[in-house]
């Protein structure tokens, strides 16, 4: 005779941790014939990938180094040289990203001055992504931060091309509907990452060793002659200050784009760097949102509601959230990496 035992937690508990390399490897995914290539043991890639997997539904390239217990002690820099040569061999990507575990950052293995020493014929970016500290947002930033300061190529500014640093809180659609939101007022965006096209959910044919979609090499180093750049999300910050260093090019921060508040500043920002007025849909679109923000008020105003998120995704949601009359009684979340 079965027996049936029910469960009476008030939460699910998934074990997978949301750390600094599945971060960095959500950011190298999003640039078009890449491949995250995670510098640690086995394990280290298998829970990320799975998580990836997941969540997005799709195939997910990620490969591992495999450090083993040997290879730990006396240093893994064969392991990182023979994996990066098998991937070009097998894989043939455009761009491999290595990201550093808690496994190698806790030996201390001088994984840059490894790179320095390799000729290898696509770039090999390295972020430094322990995942015994920081978050996914972290990660993210910082793999962000690395492939900006490589690969954008100075040159002419195009005074109508736009450069979108996107916080890892921004999901393919929405990447989508701001490229689009770009276009509709004349203006050619490059996203950086470009998750609307890599992990938007559509059939690939014969790529799966790598990302089948996102920024293109070519449009990564050719934006760096934007003549504007946006940031969506805080921990885009410092990559926005290094872009500014690199190309003299001013930058403009939005926390996030959900809401009234929030949209119509970014239709104003980009309504006075294109000199364009707003076109269609977005006035009939924001007299929807006005609606649903009033039917809604009832049902959510006054609500004391308790978040626990990434750091940017907690600020973007709360500041929704109090627009709409709630009371945020309690906000947890990774704390987040000075600016």
């Amino acid at each position: 005779m079965s027996k049936v035992i029910a469960t009476r937690k008030a939460v699910t508990v998934n074990p997978l941790k949301l750390s600094q390399p599945l971060g960095a490897a959500l950011a190298f995914l999003g640039i078009k014939g890449s491949i995250p290539l995670f510098h640690g043991s086995q394990g280290c890639t298998a829970f990320a990938k799975v998580l990836l997997v997941r969540h997005f539904r799709e195939v997910i390239p990620l490969a591992t180094t495999a450090l083993t217990e040997v290879s730990t002690i006396l240093g893994g820099e064969e392991n990182i040289k023979q994996s990066i040569d098998v991937l070009i061999a097998k894989a043939q990507p455009q761009l491999i990203g290595l990201c550093a575990t808690a496994l190698s950052e806790t030996r201390g293995e001088d994984v840059a001055g490894i790179l320095r020493t390799c000729d290898f014929p696509i770039p090999v970016i390295y972020a430094t992504t322990p995942d015994f500290c920081g978050s996914l947002c972290d990660g993210y930033s910082r793999a962000v931060e690395a492939m900006i300061s490589v690969i954008p190529q100075e040159g002419a500014l195009n005074t109508r091309q736009v450069t979108l640093l996107m916080g890892s809180d921004v999901t393919p659609g929405e990447v989508a509907d701001l490229k689009q939101l770009v276009r509709d007022f004349h203006l050619t965006p490059i996203a950086i990452p470009d998750l609307s096209t890599s992990l938007d959910g559509h059939w690939a044919e014969n790529e799966y060793g790598v990302s089948t979609g996102g920024t293109t090499l070519d449009d990564l180093q050719l934006a760096g002659q934007s003549a504007f750049v946006l940031a969506i999300g805080e921990s885009m910050r410092p990559a926005a200050k290094i872009w500014q260093e690199r190309f003299q090019v001013p930058f403009t921060l939005f926390q996030g784009a959900t809401g009234l508040e929030a949209s119509d500043r970014l239709i104003r920002c980009l309504m006075d760097w294109s000199g364009s007025p707003v076109p269609n849909p977005y006035p009939w679109q924001r007299r929807q949102l006005q609606d649903a923000m009033l039917d809604t008020h009832f049902y959510i105003g006054g609500k004391r509601i308790a978040l626990a998120l990434e750091p940017d995704l907690l600020g973007v949601i709360s500041h929704f959230l109090v627009s709409m009359g709630a009371e945020i009684s309690v906000a947890v979340a990774q704390p987040a990496r000075p600016s």
